[in-house]
Order: C-alpha cells, then structure tokens, then sequence
C-alpha cells in the first residue's frame, strides 16, 4: 500500500517502509490535514465532484493513461444523456395519454349515469334517479383530489430528496 492511502477498515494504513500509520493519521488524511506518522509528515489532499463528467483536469490524466479516454468519457455521457432524455420523453407521453384515456372514459361514465339518473327521476324513480346520479359523480370527485394530493406528496419528495452536503463534508472546504 503506498503512504497516502487507507485500508478498508479504517484503522490502520502501512506506508511502503511498513511502519503502521495511527488511526488519527488515516482519519486526519481524509481531511486534508498535515500528520506526523512513522517519524514523517504525511498530507493528503481530498476532492470530490459530483455529475456526469470528471473535471478537466482529471480528464486530462485519463488521456494520459489510456490515448483518447476523455474523448471517449464525453461520448458516453453524451449517450447517457440522450438516453435518458429519450426514456424522459416517453414517459412524459405516455402518462399524457394515460390521462386523456382516464379523463375520457369518466367523462362518459359520468354522461352515461347522468343520463341514466335524469331517466329515473322522470319515470319516478326519484331516489334512485339521485343516487345514479350523485355516487358517480362523488367518485369522479374523490380521485381527482386524491391524484392532486399525490402530486403534491411527490412534488415534496422531490424538493426533499435533494441531497444536501453534511457538516463533516462543508468542513474539508474550510
């Protein structure tokens, strides 16, 4: 193991020489700070990027170890993002048809009891004429207010799922 990295565990790292590095060492390095282990100071530099592509720099390294990596790494996100916009696309369509079809099909269920209630009152069947006509119409009711709730439950999660940086990891930027 060379001298600026740590085992799995956490608690011990050897340096090449095979002297063990202390557990405050191997911590201290994921910090960034300067440590004395083994009679040495050791420092070790931590970064971190998030999103599709690695910074320039790093991209750079890439095409020195392998010829025309960054290239490569560039395609591939390109693709990924086309992909995924593709499959964005479709779902969107899919669930705007899904909802015409729904709309369309209360809208004639609704027609079809509202027709059926206004026969029944007018052959004398009052009550009955009612209830054809209402219970229909409080279903209909009923799901839309509760898809709206469901929207908005989703809409929360999502503003909440946003993944927020933890103090331990806004402190390595001090």
């Amino acid at each position: 193991m060379k001298d600026d990295e740590q085992n799995p565990n956490g608690e011990t790292a050897r340096e090449e020489t095979g002297k063990a590095v202390t557990k405050e060492a191997a911590s201290a390095r994921i910090a960034g700070d300067v440590v004395k282990a083994g009679g040495r100071q050791v420092r070790t530099d931590v970064g971190f990027f998030s999103g599709p592509l690695p910074p320039p720099e790093v991209l750079a390294r890439y095409n020195e170890i392998v010829p025309n990596a960054a290239d490569r790494i560039l395609v591939m996100a390109e693709k990924q993002a086309e992909h995924r916009q593709f499959l964005e696309r479709t779902v969107i369509k899919s669930d705007t048809r899904q909802s015409i079809v729904g709309l369309t099909l209360a809208a004639v269920l609704a027609l079809v009891f509202g027709l059926g209630g206004i026969y029944l009152i007018a052959t004398g069947h009052t009550t009955d004429g009612l209830v054809a006509m209402l219970a229909p119409l409080a279903a209909v009711i009923g799901v839309f207010v509760y898809a709206d709730r469901s929207r908005r439950g989703e809409r929360r999660e999502r503003r909440g799922s946003a993944k927020k940086p933890t103090e331990e990891q806004l402190s390595l930027f001090d």
